[in-house]
């Protein structure tokens, strides 16, 4: 998939990887470390966009935030909308 669809999946896949990864990382002891580290070994394409989508600064994933709003909404005024409305629903 990451080959057919370079740009799209490579952010829902770097999200979820991460997500993994560090649910591995909190298992305890040598056999936590280890398998974390086999993980990265078989797999290290997901733990590079792991690290890419952890490492993004809040610019870069408020940029990608909003490309996703302007490609879902039709004109630039339901971008805003939508917009404002995200934003109004985190806060409550």
């Amino acid at each position: 998939m990451l080959n057919l669809f370079p740009g799209v999946c490579e952010e829902i896949v770097g999200k979820h990887a991460d997500r993994i990864l560090r649910q591995i990382a909190k298992v305890p002891g040598p056999e936590g470390r280890a398998a974390l580290l086999d993980t990265i070994a078989r797999h290290p394409r997901l733990a590079m966009l792991a690290l890419q989508h952890r490492w993004a600064t809040p610019a870069e994933r408020l940029k990608t935030l909003w490309r996703k709003l302007a490609a879902a909404t039709s004109s630039r005024r339901a971008t805003v909308v939508s917009w404002v409305g995200r934003v109004l629903y985190r806060r409550n």
